[in-house]
């Protein structure tokens, strides 16, 4: 949690305070505390809906008595293991007794506004578990490339759900009735989420309190809604380094193994650029390395480059910031039309021909959907050259995604014949090199099967993918420029 701020906020309406004995309406129980024992915040929050009023000092008394005991020791995940266990035990053994006892008294009211529904959610640290049952929700929110999106975690059940998670920096989680999702703006979703600022006041409860008055002012009389938003450290350097550089307004969009990266905008002339952050020695090499690359290609397949910036502890990169969606996000709608489909393997194949055809060489070795961004035009862009390495280097490293890497690139125990060319050799002049050029033609075969959904689909350019995606590179096809013209002779 070091490099995360955690902040929280809850709400109820009127008619959810437990000195109005107008029969069960929204509750919300809130807890938080510290372990004291390497300083982890937690936070239980539990939404109840039509639950008597009375519900409430049982959860409480849950957390206090049992959760905390559970939290003693053990590292974060441990711990929250046994508070979800406890958690499921203690609802089975009280809650629906509890319930059940009351359930002559709620009738009347239960007829009018449905069963009793429970949302609650556990966080200690960056581990946290949630649980639902009925028809309170629970959703996730985050922001990319400058759109939020909202995705929900609970869907309806009759009996008791829970479910483990890990928070990472640049999430939310909102627990609430349906109706209260209908009255939040999307850019009180991206202030919660945004970098820096706060002036030293919870700007998560702040806002959140907004959207449930806006929520009563549309007739939501009777909810119960909690908060949580995480969003990565700011630190005072980088505020520095973007200052110094002319930017502001830093917002993540993104981060991987060794950076995240931001959606930074121009002082003078508001553009959007994007800033890809690095820490620590390995981190900050890797990233000049990716920044010396970046400056000397001219691609439109490729962002622009826009400046190289150096902190004390932090480098970071600037580029040009690309609009878009990622294609693993289009293809979890369905697969593409073989056109569509032909036409964006058209564009990467191009590109990577630039690659492969330098003066120095280079491999990308990390063509995967996630790293494709696609336009409203269909125009194509390929993203993080982090992996990207020249056949010239004498070190080779492990690198790529399992589905779509090359056998030898992740296993470094296979490469071409005896009788490849020279180019796909290491510098020492041994042919059981780890990746070459043939590796990024095993990724494109398999990022177009993956978008016709599986080459059964499109019998024309099934054999094309075949030749691309052999166990033995020594039997692919050799060179993009084959592989285009391959794709060209079959393309619908």
């Amino acid at each position: 949690m070091a490099n995360m701020i955690l902040e929280t906020g809850c709400f109820r309406t009127e008619c959810g305070q437990e000195s109005v004995p107008s029969g069960p309406g929204a509750l919300l129980i809130s807890e938080k505390t510290t372990r004291k024992r390497g300083k982890l915040p937690i936070v239980f929050f539990c939404v109840l809906q039509h639950a008597p009023q009375d519900a409430g000092k049982l959860w409480r008394d849950w957390f206090r008595e049992r959760a905390l005991a559970c939290c003693e020791r053990g590292g974060a995940e441990s711990c929250v293991d046994r508070v979800q266990a406890d958690f499921a035990a203690y609802f089975a053994e009280h809650i629906t007794e509890h319930i059940a006892k009351h359930s002559e008294r709620l009738s009347t009211d239960l007829e009018q506004c449905g069963a009793v529904s429970l949302a609650a959610l556990f966080v200690m640290g960056e581990e946290c578990f949630f649980a639902w049952q009925g028809s309170v929700d629970i959703r996730l929110f985050n922001e990319l490339f400058g759109k939020v999106h909202m995705k929900r975690l609970a869907p309806r059940s009759e009996t008791l759900c829970c479910r483990r998670a890990r928070l990472e920096p640049g999430v939310g989680v909102l627990l609430g009735g349906e109706a209260f999702f209908d009255c939040l703006p999307e850019p009180l979703l991206k202030e919660c989420l945004a970098v820096g600022g706060g002036g030293g006041e919870n700007r998560t409860a702040r806002r959140l309190t907004e959207a449930a008055r806006e929520a009563q002012r549309r007739g939501a009389a009777c909810f119960a809604a909690a908060m949580v938003a995480t969003r990565p450290e700011q630190h005072e350097e980088f505020r520095e380094l973007l200052e110094r550089e002319g930017f502001r307004n830093a917002a993540l969009v993104g981060s991987g193994a060794f950076g995240r990266v931001y959606r930074v905008r121009k002082r003078l002339g508001g553009q959007f650029f994007a800033c890809k952050l690095a820490e620590g020695p390995r981190a900050r090499a890797l990233l000049r390395r990716e920044a010396g690359l970046q400056e000397s290609l001219e691609h439109p397949l490729f962002a622009r480059y826009a400046g190289v910036a150096e902190g004390e502890n932090n480098t970071a990169l600037f580029m040009e910031y690309v609009r878009g969606r990622d294609l693993d996000g289009i293809l979890r709608r369905g697969p593409l039309p073989r056109k569509r489909a032909a036409d964006i393997a058209g564009q990467l194949a191009e590109g990577l021909l630039y690659l492969h055809e330098r003066e120095d060489p280079v491999v990308y070795r990390d063509l995967k959907p996630g790293n494709i961004r696609v336009d409203g035009r269909g125009r194509v862009k390929l993203l993080d050259l982090g992996c990207a390495c020249s056949l010239t280097e004498a070190e080779y490293t492990k690198a790529g995604s399992r589905g779509y890497a090359a056998p030898e690139q992740l296993d470094g125990e296979t490469g071409p014949g005896e009788g490849a060319e020279a180019a796909y050799r290491t510098p020492c002049g041994i042919s059981r090199v780890q990746c070459g050029t043939y590796s990024d033609i095993y990724a494109w075969g398999r990022v177009l099967e993956a978008m016709l959904g599986g080459r059964h689909n499109a019998p024309s350019l099934a054999p094309l993918i075949e030749k691309c995606t052999r166990e033995d590179p020594g039997q692919r096809l050799w060179s993009m420029r084959e592989v285009l013209r391959e794709l060209n002779a079959v393309r619908p």
